[in-house]
């Protein structure tokens, strides 16, 4: 059996190029500094400035002009996502204060239809009629389930919705074609008087 045994000592390409160029710039800085020790003095009638920059000297600026540059960037990704924060609780509260306008507006209603003379919330079941444009007539199946609980009058409060549909279909497994089923809705609760 041949098998590919790879070497102790193995570098695979990235790191080969990661090291070519690492060893590149440890001769670039060694010239460097060579060529700043060959430098021939100045006359010793001139006065020779403190300090000259460097190699080196570029070398630490440019990591302190990179450092400030991406300390300013995550502070401005501090703030973008302290901002985001602050619009996220915004939009939380906005929705506590629906949610309690909601409930409010609900018990309203329900206070109203408990104030009415004679009102009652009654349970039953009444097929409604289909209109002219297809949609439930649900009005004549609330008086039918007002009258068979001795009211007069009343108006439906919940409507039931449901597709009809023949057994062949059912069987069939398979999705109902438009036409093979009907829908058909009912009054379960209306408010009587």
């Amino acid at each position: 059996m041949i098998s590919s045994a790879r070497p102790y000592f193995s570098i695979d390409l990235p790191g080969r190029a990661i090291a070519a160029v690492a060893g590149a710039m440890l001769v670039l800085f060694s010239l460097a500094a060579a060529a700043q020790d060959n430098k021939a003095s100045p006359p010793a009638r001139e006065a020779a400035p403190a300090s000259q920059p460097g190699m080196l000297d570029s070398v630490g600026r440019w990591f302190k002009d990179s450092f400030r540059r991406f300390s300013s960037n995550v502070e401005g990704a501090r703030d973008s996502f302290s901002a985001m924060g602050d619009r996220a609780g915004g939009a939380a509260k906005d929705a506590a204060d629906a949610a309690k306008d909601a409930a409010a507006a609900a018990k309203d209603a329900t206070d109203a239809l408990a104030r009415l003379p004679n009102a009652r919330v009654v349970e039953g079941r009444a097929r409604c009629t289909v209109a002219a444009n297809g949609a439930p007539d649900c009005r004549q199946a609330a008086e039918a389930v007002c009258k068979s609980k001795g009211f007069g009058s009343g108006s439906s409060l919940d409507i039931q919705s449901a597709q009809k549909c023949s057994a062949r279909v059912w069987l069939s497994r398979r999705p109902p074609d438009p036409g093979d089923c009907e829908m058909e809705s009912f009054v379960t609760r209306a408010v009587c008087q």
